[in-house]
């Protein structure tokens, strides 16, 4: 057999001897499809002819494989903000790798981007009148192996009864050239995923380990603008760095894909790093470093907590018409090892499914003056942000969406090298930034292309008599942004 027995029977929901029930044909086509080994999956339940086996049903499973083995190419265009990009991926698919319906996928990633680089004295440099316009590298390959079970030693039973539940091992290795530096991202990940019996509005995944090497070289001419920014935790942010974290993650959506109706989204996420290596060097009286931090592998690792909750509603407010709203809150704090946040995991702001009338990275933190806006990679510790967009129908397959955007990114800690960076009470509604815009939208129904243009309505980066640029607007000011999909 293609498949190994146990695999083929484990979905099932119908068992010898029980009373039919329709919930349990349901359950048993679920199971089954979320094995995805099965082009076509039918039950067919027929009555027993026998005079001495009246009132009894036989049930015949059909099923049809899918090509074990898939090849697929997909490519990209992105712009944001001015600049271009392209990015493209290969991938290979083998759907029943060891006779179980696993899926093992080898992914080759890689893209281009344009970005301007804007000097000391705030003048652009003109890269794209060169003969190569691209500036920003990244490529990487990423294995993953899944398996349509939950691989820990657990009854049968309690395994069986979570719906759909998968098991995902994930390895990629990244390399990007930008202008200001190189670097190289290396990431395991271990998890599983699963939903309550009979809560089909909820799916759950526990990550009991996810690994990050990261190593950054920098740019000298980028080295010198942030030595010379007087921030030392600046620089900080690209050390190399090892990062070990456990991570928890609750999604709640009771979208209705038969019926368009009014539906909720809500994602909580926590995770913590860092804490078991500490455990362990405490135990055994590891010696630190002269900056006083324990390393592994002969590099400083993280360690921190994290949380944040990203909840959006939907409402129907006519035939092709909804309005939506989201709120995002997210905290994180570095403690014992680490003096500030893992660069990957710390709260960026603006970009073209954030606050879109500011670049990727580039609003904050807090009221941080724009001479501050050289150093490219804004982060923070904490983020609020909120949205409200208007979505309607223009002709046929052409949409458009007025929106407003509002929130930033702050610190947790006063540092007095970053002025008003930090989140207080008395001043974060005033920190504020607040960005409005409208968008057009191709949907296709299997994909979305998205082009919005935002206007800084008030930024919290000039001084407080200057904040509102609606009084003197500039056309200059407009952040256009292309995209696939919704932003949210």
């Amino acid at each position: 057999m293609r498949y190994r027995k146990k695999i083929l029977v484990r979905p099932f929901f119908l068992s010898q001897g029980d009373m039919f029930c329709q919930e349990n044909v349901d359950e048993t086509y679920k199971l089954m499809g979320n094995l995805k080994a099965f082009k076509f999956i039918n039950v067919v339940l027929k009555e027993t002819t026998s005079d001495s086996l009246k009132h009894l049903l036989n049930a015949f499973v059909q099923l049809t494989p899918a090509p074990k083995q898939s090849f697929s190419v997909s490519g990209e265009g992105t712009y944001n903000s001015g600049n271009f990009g392209v990015s493209g991926n290969l991938i290979y698919q083998n759907k029943n790798v060891f006779r179980g319906a696993e899926i093992f996928e080898v992914k080759l990633k890689g893209g281009l981007e344009v970005q301007n680089i804007t000097t000391n004295d705030g003048i652009v440099d003109g890269i794209a009148s060169t003969i190569n316009p691209f500036n920003i590298y990244q490529i990487g390959p990423e294995f993953s192996l899944n398996f349509p079970r939950i691989i820990f030693p657990l009854p049968e039973k309690i395994k069986i009864r979570n719906l759909k539940p998968k098991t995902q091992l994930v390895f990629s290795y990244d390399y990007q050239k930008r202008p200001e530096y190189n670097g190289t991202i290396a990431n395991f990940s271990f998890n599983y995923t699963w939903r309550p019996f009979k809560q089909k509005f909820i799916r759950l995944t526990f990550t009991p380990s996810e690994i990050n090497f990261v190593k950054v070289f920098l740019d000298a001419d980028f080295r010198d603008k942030l030595v010379n920014s007087g921030n030392p935790i600046s620089i900080k942010r690209y050390d190399p760095l090892f990062v070990n974290s456990i991570q928890f993650n609750l999604i709640y959506n009771n979208q209705d894909l038969v019926k368009v109706s009014n539906f909720s989204y809500f994602r909580f996420d926590i995770e913590t790093g860092g804490n078991i290596p500490t455990f362990y060097n405490n135990l055994i009286g590891t010696e630190k470093t002269e900056d006083g931090a324990y390393q592994k592998f002969g590099i400083k690792y993280a360690q921190y907590w994290k949380t944040n909750a990203d909840y959006r509603f939907y409402r129907k407010t006519g035939a092709l018409s909804k309005l939506v709203a989201r709120t995002f809150l997210g905290f994180g704090q570095p403690y014992g090892n680490s003096k500030v946040l893992p660069f990957v995991k710390s709260f960026y702001g603006g970009g073209v499914n954030d606050i879109r009338a500011w670049k990727t990275r580039r609003l904050g933190p807090g009221s941080l003056p724009n001479d501050y806006e050289s150093l490219v990679d804004q982060t923070g510790d904490m983020k609020i942000e909120f949205n409200l967009e208007y979505r309607y129908n223009v002709y046929k397959y052409l949409n458009a969406a007025t929106f407003v955007d509002a929130g930033n990114i702050w610190l947790l800690k006063k540092d007095e090298n970053a002025p008003g960076a930090n989140f207080t009470t008395q001043n974060f509604i005033r920190d504020m930034a607040l960005g409005a815009g409208f968008g057009l939208r191709f949907d296709f129904s299997f994909f979305v292309i998205r082009l919005d243009a935002a206007y800084p309505v008030y930024d919290p980066a000039y001084a407080i008599e200057d904040r509102w640029l609606i009084k003197n607007p500039q056309l200059k000011e407009i952040t256009v942004n292309f995209g696939i999909g919704y932003p949210f």
